[in-house]
């Protein structure tokens, strides 16, 4: 039953899409996504895994793929682009209310 978990983690696409590949905010949002859920999954297999030895090579697989350069650099564009929205948005509502 525990090595259930694994052969399902290694089936998902491992290779992560170049930063490049990533232009539009659905595309990195489905990407972010899709990483959280490999996330989720290490994190189950790590809790259901009474072997110390293998238990701390899920949790640095763990590590690894909390801090990947492409997520994280994805995720903090995402936050960029909502912020960035959500001031044009503003601003669009002040240059408009005055136009009329």
């Amino acid at each position: 039953p525990a090595a259930a978990p694994a052969p399902k983690a290694a089936a998902a696409p491992a290779v992560a899409p170049a930063a490049g590949q990533l232009n539009t905010l659905e595309e990195k949002k489905k990407f972010i996504l899709k990483h959280e859920m490999k996330i989720d999954d290490q994190q189950e297999a790590v809790a259901s895994e009474p072997n110390r030895v293998k238990k701390k090579e899920l949790e640095n697989a763990l590590k690894k793929l909390q801090q990947d350069a492409t997520y994280v650099q994805t995720k903090e564009e995402i936050k960029e682009i909502e912020v960035q929205a959500a001031k044009d948005a503003e601003r669009a509502a002040l240059t408009g209310g005055k136009a009329k």
